[in-house]
């Protein structure tokens, strides 16, 4: 039999500051020599050459692409930013990093800010449950300390709906709300092309609730700031340059609509796989479950109570599918905060109709996601390492001079400049370019062919068999071309031994 007094007391206030403090704590403790997630290097290194050479390339990459010549599909704002702290701070991936954290703590300055103005509908009880709701989501254990735009999109996507709804209220300065929204909804566009999903919500919220003198303020001020992101496109060739690099970008960031299909079975087949994105891993299924299960439960109330935030957030799910570049759960964070406010509200409003089944339900999904939480808290703590220190010793190795080398990305924290340098994105793009994995042989004439004498193999490579096997044969003594030369802390250095004689048949 379920205790009730247990099920209700799970989200009493005292439950929730103490769930919540715990988990700041966990937080806080696991940003110590925090790991080097793959895109802290890949938005990191543009951000770099911005600040040295005036434009953005990725130099370590040379897959056929051309981006170590010219970068023109980037997350604008963001990498702007990065620029200016590499300028003013230097070059460190925990710069980027705090940079991200900073925003994410903004965010609950204005989520709190949020519940002051609209104290009749949005409590402090609200308050706090969608504050550990947002915070014990283990995407944001993840990337609120990653340098990646989607924290940056959120809070200026958090932004936008709260000035909209000032605007539709009837409150004084109307206009002066409509926008600031679109100039918020404008700065997320800014930060990543996904953004254009709060212009877009933006525009037919208003439209819905008739704020028809609101639209052209709103649109206006939207398009004023978004335009910026095309700054870099006014010289001859580069919109060109720009559709071309999107169009032939080995993963897939143009929503699907450049691959040939009518876009009738593009929109089908994205509406289709909408449903992954909520339930791609344990990082979003138990939240996106307790979301829908509130809309479920609440529908009626919401509908009643709270009728613009159920079709705001609507709206942004519908148009993230639609126009979003791909189907990824990270991508749930720019909504996020509205999802843990319906959240809220459906858990408040079950309590005050004392209806014990689904709180009962509720909790479960929520101590569900506690698990999943903890779990990759130890992945995370596991991970964790002086990196840059390990990256400083494995370059002294190096012998002196123009040296060419292959590396983890992590490596370019803080080596960049050092030497000529490529990282393993060189291979791994090249293989998505070429529609074709390269044997270890293949690999290796590959790295011979661009010039490269040391080979940095990772730490625990051998776990990662689409990477380890590009290295085995020279780990092996069986590639002509390379061999062992130290090892440091489990990382293998692998040297060129002599020209390389015949080349391996390609794989079909």
């Amino acid at each position: 039999m379920v205790n009730k007094n247990l099920v209700y007391s799970f989200f009493s206030k005292k439950a929730i500051l103490f769930l919540l403090s715990s988990a700041i704590l966990a937080f806080i403790v696991s940003l110590w020599h925090r790991y080097a997630y793959i895109d802290d290097c890949w938005f990191g290194e543009q951000a770099y050459w911005l600040e040295k050479t005036g434009y953005v390339k990725t130099e370590t990459i040379q897959a056929g692409l051309g981006w170590e010549h010219r970068l023109f599909v980037y997350h604008k704002l963001s990498i702007w930013i990065g620029a200016l702290i590499v300028h003013f701070a230097g070059w460190s991936i925990y710069y980027f990093k705090t940079f991200t954290l900073i925003i994410y703590f903004l965010f609950f300055i204005f989520l709190n800010y949020y519940q002051k103005t609209n104290k009749s509908w949005f409590t402090t009880d609200h308050l706090l449950l969608s504050c550990l709701l947002i915070f014990t989501n283990p995407l944001m254990f993840i990337y609120a300390f990653t340098y990646r735009p989607e924290i940056l999109v959120m809070f200026f996507g958090f932004i936008t709906y709260w000035t909209l709804e000032h605007s539709r209220n009837g409150v004084s300065k109307q206009f002066l709300w409509a926008s600031l929204a679109g100039i918020a909804s404008g700065l997320a566009f800014l930060s990543h092309l996904n953004g254009i999903i709060f212009g877009v919500s933006g525009f037919l919220f208003l439209l819905i609730y008739k704020k028809y003198r609101l639209i052209p303020v709103f649109s206006i001020s939207a398009i004023l700031v978004a335009v910026f992101y095309f700054i870099d496109m006014l010289q001859a060739g580069n919109l060109e340059s720009f559709l071309q690099q999107m169009k032939n970008w080995p993963d897939a960031v143009s929503g699907n609509y450049f691959s040939g299909d009518s876009m009738i079975i593009s929109i089908l087949r994205k509406m289709g796989n909408e449903h992954q994105r909520f339930f791609w891993s344990p990082k979003a299924a138990a939240f996106s479950t307790l979301f829908f299960l509130s809309v479920i439960f609440s529908f009626r109330y919401l509908k009643e109570k709270y009728r613009s935030i159920l079709i705001y957030t609507g709206l942004l799910i519908a148009s993230l599918n639609l126009l979003g570049s791909q189907i990824a759960e990270r991508y749930i964070i720019y909504y996020l905060p509205m999802m843990a406010l319906i959240i809220a509200i459906s858990v408040r409003q079950i309590i005050h109709r004392k209806q014990i089944a689904k709180l009962t339900f509720l909790v479960l999904i929520f101590v569900i996601q506690l698990g999943f939480l903890s779990k990759y808290w130890v992945e995370i703590m596991n991970m964790n390492s002086d990196f840059p220190a390990t990256n400083h010793e494995l370059s002294g190795y190096i012998p002196e001079g123009n040296h060419k080398l292959l590396a983890p990305y992590h490596y370019i924290y803080n080596e960049m400049g050092r030497n000529p340098l490529l990282t393993y994105q060189s291979l791994e793009k090249y293989e998505m370019a070429m529609h074709k994995l390269l044997s270890g042989h293949q690999a290796l004439l590959r790295c011979k062919k661009l010039g490269v004498e040391y080979i940095i193999v990772d730490k625990d490579l051998a776990d990662e068999d689409d990477k380890y096997r590009w290295f085995e044969p020279a780990i092996n003594g069986s590639d002509p071309n390379y061999g062992v030369f130290k090892k440091h802390k489990g990382f293998i250095i692998l040297s060129t031994l002599k020209p390389y004689l015949s080349e391996p048949p390609v794989a079909n």
